[in-house]
Formats: C-alpha cells, sequence, structure tokens
C-alpha cells in the first residue's frame, strides 16, 4: 500500500506542520510518500520521500497539479491518500484526486474547520471516503454540509515542551515590570482579527494606564501593523517580535521554540481575538506555559477549555470576513473584562490540563488504526 500524504513539509513550523511533523513519523504504515507545501528542498532525516510540492508560490496551480498528477501515475498499487489542508483550497485538485477514486484509491482527510462551511467546500469534501475533524464544532459543521458522510473526531496534540517555567521577563521585555503585559502569539491572516487584539488594548488603556501587549507576528501580512498601531496611537505601548520573522520565508521563523516557551511565560495574559479556531494552536501552547487565557467564546475554544479555564469574550455581534459572517466580540466588553480580572484575580482552572490530555502518541496510534483498517 502507498501512502500520501498531502500537507504541510514536516520541515516547516506552521500550524498544519505541526501535525505533520509529529504524526506522520509516527505512523508504522508501508511506503509513505509527502506531498509537500512549502518543502524547498531541505536536507531532513526522515524516513520516507518529501516531494515538492510549490515549485512557485501558488501550489494550486496547473504546473503543481501536474506534476501530483504524475506522481500518483508513478505509485504502482493501491493508495491511501491523507490531506490535511483547507477544503476549498483541495477542491482545486478535485480532478486529480476524481482520477485516483476511479482508479480504487481511498481518500481520508484531516479537515480543520475554523468557520461555518460553505457549498464551495463541499467540492472537495464529497470525494472523501472518510472526514476527521479536530473536534465537535468541526463535526457539527460537516454534518450540517454533508448529513450523511462518515465523520469521526481526532483532536490536534500538545507539545511537552511548551510548559511553565522561570520567567525571564526582565531580559526579554525590560523596563516592563510595572506593567501588565498582554500576549499576542498569531499568524498575520484576515481570520486572526489582530486589530481587535489592538483595539482591546486601547480600550483597557483608558480604563486603567498600565497594559502593554507584545505582538508575535510579522509586521506585513493582512495587516499593515506598522500603520495600525499608528493610527490608533499605540506607539509607545506595543512590543513587536518582527525581528524573528523579518527575512523568514513563509513557514519559517527565526524564533526557535525554547525562545517562543520563555516568551509565553513572560505574558500576564495571553489574548487571542481570532474570528474562528479548528484548534487554536497558540492558545494550547499559552496554556500549557499556565498563562491565563483570554479567548472568544466559539468555535473550537469552547470544544476544548472548560468555563472555568479561560475567560471568555461573548460573540455579541458578526462580522463579514473571507467571504463570511464570523461571530465577532467587542473591545470595549472584553477590555472591562480583562480589567476586573487584574483587579479581582479570581482563581481560574487548569487551562493547562484542558490542552494537555491529548498526547500525539495517542492521536498517533488512532491514525495508525484508521489508515491500516
Amino acid at each position: 500500500m502507498n501512502y500520501i500524504f498531502f500537507c504541510d513539509s514536516p520541515t516547516l513550523e506552521t500550524g498544519f506542520a505541526r501535525v505533520s511533523k509529529n504524526v506522520i513519523p509516527r505512523l508504522n504504515l508501508g511506503e509513505k510518500h509527502v506531498w509537500a507545501l512549502g518543502y524547498q528542498g531541505e536536507a531532513h532525516n526522515y524516513d520516507f520521500n518529501l516531494y515538492q510540492a510549490n515549485v512557485n508560490s501558488n501550489w494550486a496551480d496547473d504546473f503543481n497539479r501536474t506534476a501530483f498528477r504524475r506522481l500518483m501515475d508513478s505509485l504502482q498499487g493501491p493508495k491511501t491518500i491523507w490531506t490535511l489542508h483547507d477544503p476549498f483550497r483541495l477542491s482545486a485538485f478535485k480532478d486529480e484526486l476524481i482520477l485516483e477514486k476511479n482508479r480504487g484509491s481511498r481518500i481520508v482527510s484531516y479537515v480543520p474547520v475554523d468557520s461555518p462551511l460553505a457549498e464551495e467546500d463541499k467540492k472537495f469534501l464529497e470525494l472523501c471516503d472518510l472526514i476527521v475533524v479536530y473536534n465537535k464544532y468541526g463535526a457539527k459543521e460537516i454534518k450540517r454540509i454533508l448529513p450523511n458522510k462518515k465523520t469521526i473526531i481526532i483532536p490536534h496534540g500538545f507539545d511537552p515542551d511548551f510548559k511553565k517555567r522561570e520567567s525571564r521577563r526582565q531580559e526579554i521585555f525590560p523596563n516592563t515590570e510595572d506593567k501588565k503585559l498582554i500576549g499576542v502569539v498569531n499568524s498575520n491572516t484576515e481570520r486572526k482579527a489582530l486589530h481587535r487584539s489592538l483595539e482591546i488594548l486601547k480600550e483597557l488603556i483608558k480604563i486603567k494606564d498600565e497594559y502593554i501587549m507584545y505582538l508575535h507576528t510579522p509586521l506585513n501580512g493582512f495587516y499593515d501593523l506598522v500603520k495600525l498601531i499608528k493610527q490608533l496611537k499605540l506607539e509607545n505601548r506595543v512590543i513587536v517580535g518582527n525581528e524573528f520573522f523579518e527575512g523568514a520565508r513563509i513557514g519559517k521563523s527565526h524564533c526557535d521554540k525554547n525562545s517562543l516557551v520563555d516568551i509565553y511565560n513572560c505574558f500576564d495574559l495571553f489574548l487571542s481575538t481570532s474570528f474562528g479556531e479548528g484548534w487554536g494552536l497558540t492558545v494550547s501552547e499559552a496554556a500549557c506555559c499556565e498563562v491565563p487565557i483570554c479567548i472568544p467564546k466559539h468555535t473550537a475554544f469552547e470544544d476544548l477549555y472548560i468555563e472555568e479555564s479561560a475567560l471568555w469574550m461573548d460573540a455579541t455581534r458578526t462580522t463579514y470576513s473571507q467571504g463570511k459572517i464570523v461571530p465577532d466580540i467587542d473591545p470595549v466588553n472584553a477590555a472591562t473584562l480583562i480589567n476586573n480580572y487584574f483587579k479581582e484575580k479570581p482563581e481560574l482552572a487548569s487551562a493547562k490540563d484542558c490542552a494537555e490530555q491529548y498526547s500525539w502518541e495517542s492521536i498517533s496510534s488512532l491514525w495508525q488504526e484508521i489508515l491500516t483498517s
């Protein structure tokens, strides 16, 4: 049996790559082949082949789809194709996957559902023999648009290297000891709603002049953060981690895991204002470092964390993002919630326990069973 894994390269540091690098090497299978998005020929020690999936920036263009078809043609015998990416993007490979289905190949898809699924997502999902989602929110969305499709839940795993350690705040963020440091670690994409995080900071400062924010994200992406910070008059209140991203190609960072753990352990509070999450990787990392978390009450977050383990920002309104109506929070209400937390300091249940219950070993064993059944 040939097993083809269509996913972010395990050599990267993206959220999807966190799955591929922790699951694929643990699988005891026959011939493993990784159609590796973002791979650029780097040396590696994996005992399987990595194929360069995007010779240019658009991995779904004609050239790369033809290369994928050639790979499928070259592999003799039965195939199982395992995908991990957004359904609407995988639909670009519909013709190639239909051809493989007609040859008897099996398609198993690990689907990250971070917002309401649309009709266009069905183009790919209808081809799948089995759909696997991270949580109950994802399963509910699949059932809504494909009520008869077989769907199971396998959670994302946690990395045991993310844990509480002695803070190096004086070294990493000097002269901030008298401030409340709010940490935001996310990609600079539309869905992460970084403008909401900055709006919350602005409202917090109106309440009490003791808050600052660290943004661990590239300065340029969906948001021009230099411009946005200036427009909100937050130049002296926001610390940016652009040195970790400047000059790094997509999927890479100059910030190693050990440094990121140190950064998490400096925060007084971790904040995510994302419009939706399939899992919420950086929130789980902060939780494992025992940092209090403040998160929206929607999508994956409600499945992963218990009521008492977080500061919950109610999604009291909606907005339009990436072609969909999505839940949204009110920055004024969120700032009041956070300020009250620091004023009253209620004891939160351990979000760490919620995040740490999912080990990569146990998750990989579930995948081993599915792929060999």
